[in-house]
């Protein structure tokens, strides 16, 4: 499946970010991922439970087990999509059969390309009925979907977590909406620099599609909104050889 075949293309430094959903994963064939592109996938699990039936043995025997823990089916289904759907498409771009998966300190899920071979990024997401993952080449990228819903203590929660401006704007919003992406936002910068929560959301601030730290503009970093109805989801974008 070549990047240039289907729509929902933009610009972000100079890299072309690409947008794919359930149809281009059922029918896609071989994938090409260039140094400059980002991929993004946006996955409706509900829409694909035979899909992913088909494609359980992917996995590993532990994430098989894993599954098993989870009491409630939406759970289930979202741990599924994710992990088949990264391995799939890893698979896809890197012309690799069998996919080894690791963890970083802070369990940030990577992949380690063979010699020879250019290093494949990714990241993913689940919230309600999507999954969403981020592919790059060589450079750090991070993914965060949030459903928004109503959480009654969500000023107590970004009064202690965010930035002091963040903060201020979510109480004048009046609503937990403005939470939501901004926690999505922060969330997505954090798993693409690996480190999950460990370093708190407060050291940096997140104005427009930048990234705060210490007074200055983070160079090389940008963040992109992906549009979904009634969720806050974000995209965090390492520059190329930053």
């Amino acid at each position: 499946m070549s990047c240039q075949k289907y729509r929902n293309a933009f610009w972000v430094f100079q890299m072309k970010i690409e947008s794919y959903g359930n149809r281009e994963l059922m029918h896609m064939g071989k994938l090409e991922l260039h140094t400059g592109e980002v991929h993004i996938w946006k996955l409706r699990w509900r829409e694909l439970e035979t899909f992913w039936e088909w494609h359980k043995p992917l996995l590993e025997k532990e994430e098989y087990q894993k599954v098993k823990h989870y009491h409630f089916y939406e759970d289930q289904m979202r741990y599924l999509t994710g992990k088949i759907a990264v391995r799939m498409l890893l698979k896809e771009y890197s012309g690799v059969d069998k996919i080894v998966l690791r963890k970083g300190k802070y369990g940030k899920l990577y992949w380690k390309a063979p010699p020879g071979q250019k290093e494949i990024t990714f990241n993913l997401s689940h919230s309600g009925e999507w999954v969403l993952t981020i592919f790059a080449c060589q450079q750090a990228v991070g993914i965060d979907v949030q459903k928004i819903g109503e959480i009654p203590e969500y000023m107590e929660i970004a009064e202690k977590f965010f930035a002091t401006e963040e903060a201020a704007e979510i109480r004048e919003a009046g609503n937990s909406e403005r939470f939501y992406h901004y926690w999505a936002a922060k969330e997505a910068y954090l798993k693409a620099l690996g480190i999950g929560l460990n370093r708190g959301m407060g050291f940096f601030s997140v104005r427009g599609n930048r990234i705060i730290e210490n007074g200055k503009v983070k160079s090389g970093w940008k963040l992109y909104p992906i549009l979904i109805k009634d969720y806050a989801a974000y995209a965090a974008v390492q520059e190329k050889g930053r």
